[in-house]
Formats: C-alpha cells, sequence, structure tokens
C-alpha cells in the first residue's frame, strides 16, 4: 500500500493504537487538575519511557505539601493508552529564604503512584500516602489557545489497511506547504503539494499544550470526508501532530510535521 502523504496533513486526529511506552508515544508533559477541585494539581514531565510526577496537595494537615516521583516508568498499555507506576516521597529542605544546605534535604517513600492515560487529554491518577490511597480523573489545564496560524513546510506519513484503489488523495512529500488559521474555537487548513490541494474546516478546542480538532474536508481530486484532530502542538519554529482521516469507508492513520515559513 503507497504511502499517503495526503490531504490529511493538519488533520493532526486522534490515535487508533493505544499510546506506546517510547519517546514517540503520547508526551504527557503537561499541567494537570481536576476542575471540580480547584487548588491542587499534578505536573508531569514526560521523558522518554519515565515521568517524573510533582504533587502540589494538601496533607493531612491540611496544609499545602508536595510529594514527588522522579522514576515513574512505563508498565503496560491499556484499552486508552498507557500506564506509569513508581515509587511516591515526601520532600522536604531547607526553610524558605535560609541557605542551602544539602544535608537538610530528605525524601521520605511514603506510597506509590500510578498514572494511567485514558485519552490524549485525560488520566487517571492513583496515589498512596502513609496507608490512604487517593483515586482522582485529572485532565491537562488550559490557560491559553496556542495559534497555530501560519504558513508551513513539511511532509505527512498515513497508513491505512482496507484502501486498495482510488481516488487516493494526494501524496504529499517534504515540500508540501501548510496554511493553517485557527481561533479559541475554530479551525481552517489549506495544503498543497503544488499540483493538488486540500482544505479543511472545523472546530478547535485547546486542552494544555494540545489541540484537537474535527469537521471536513475537501481535495481538488474529488477525495472528501471528515477528519478527528489531536496532539495538534505548534510553537514558534513547527507544527506536528495526529490524524484520523476518513476516505469513504476507509480509515487513514497519519502523522505531520511542518517547519514555520
Amino acid at each position: 500500500m503507497k504511502k499517503i502523504l495526503s490531504c490529511l496533513a493538519l488533520a493532526a486526529g486522534l490515535l487508533i493504537n493505544p499510546a506506546k511506552a517510547n519517546t514517540f508515544g503520547l508526551d504527557m508533559s503537561d499541567l494537570w487538575w481536576n476542575p471540580n477541585e480547584s487548588g491542587w494539581g499534578v505536573t508531569l514531565n514526560h521523558q522518554g519511557e519515565v515521568l517524573f510526577v510533582t504533587l502540589f496537595v494538601y496533607g493531612a494537615d491540611g496544609k499545602a505539601t508536595w510529594y514527588g516521583a522522579p522514576n515513574t516508568p512505563f508498565t503496560g498499555n491499556t484499552a486508552e493508552g498507557a500506564s506509569y507506576s513508581g515509587q511516591l516521597y515526601q520532600l522536604n529542605g531547607p526553610p524558605l529564604g535560609t541557605p542551602f544546605s544539602a544535608g537538610t534535604v530528605t525524601a521520605r517513600p511514603v506510597g506509590n503512584v500510578t498514572v494511567t492515560a485514558t485519552s490524549s487529554s485525560t488520566a487517571t491518577l492513583v496515589y498512596t500516602v502513609d496507608g490512604v490511597q487517593v483515586s482522582k480523573t485529572i485532565e491537562r489545564q488550559t490557560w491559553r489557545t496556542n495559534m497555530l496560524s501560519g504558513n508551513y513546510t513539511g511532509a505527512e506519513s498515513s497508513s491505512n489497511s482496507c484502501l486498495t484503489s482510488g481516488p487516493f488523495p494526494p501524496e504529499y512529500g517534504p515540500t508540501t506547504k501548510f496554511v493553517v488559521n485557527n481561533t479559541a474555537n475554530t479551525f481552517s487548513m489549506s495544503t498543497g503539494n503544488g499540483n493538488e490541494t486540500c482544505n479543511y474546516n472545523g472546530d478547535y478546542t485547546q486542552t494544555g499544550r494540545l489541540g484537537r480538532s474535527s469537521g471536513t474536508y475537501t481535495c481538488g481530486n474529488g477525495v472528501n470526508g471528515t477528519y478527528v484532530a489531536s496532539e495538534i502542538e505548534a510553537n514558534s519554529f513547527s507544527i506536528a501532530g495526529r490524524a484520523v482521516v476518513k476516505v469513504g469507508a476507509c480509515t487513514f492513520d497519519n502523522k505531520f510535521a511542518g517547519v514555520r515559513n
């Protein structure tokens, strides 16, 4: 089956397969919280197959405290994502405003913590402190909408298991041009390889670092359908994401990346 680097390009969509335990799987790095429970949260820093988990919560005395799990490795794939589990510590050090002294830094094991992705933007958090277990649903915390708008040059890889004859979406290689525009709740993109273009229009939702969009697309060769996009992320240099795009009854699983012009 030929690669389709296609009118899927910025349709950066949902993962069909569970997140894998490697650098190229779902990146959990973000600030996470439960929107119904203000005042506490979780910071996840994802490096390779390991999470560094920091909990800022309230202790048994009701005072703000924090716990850390500096080595929380991948433990397995689940139906909706990947799971990570490791030792949790209560951390203490020199008082605020006093000279730093390494001898005052302690890390007391208090239990374990497990983080399981349930989608690209939601997870479950289970941790134990001195025999007390806490179980929470959490999601990425959103402060601002990422502005994706710009012109990009890049490429997209695509695979499917059911489409064996055309019309195919256009092939998009390393000179594909993307033109992207978004607001807090709308998304549009035009993409082309010099011979063919496709246009996408849909909604937009920001979840922490990552964006999500769903809508419809139309290509100049007559191919059209729907797309669902997630894990869309852009910075001053580039844009990247994943996509699920429908071509008739067939589903394309895609990854894309582009350099900002």
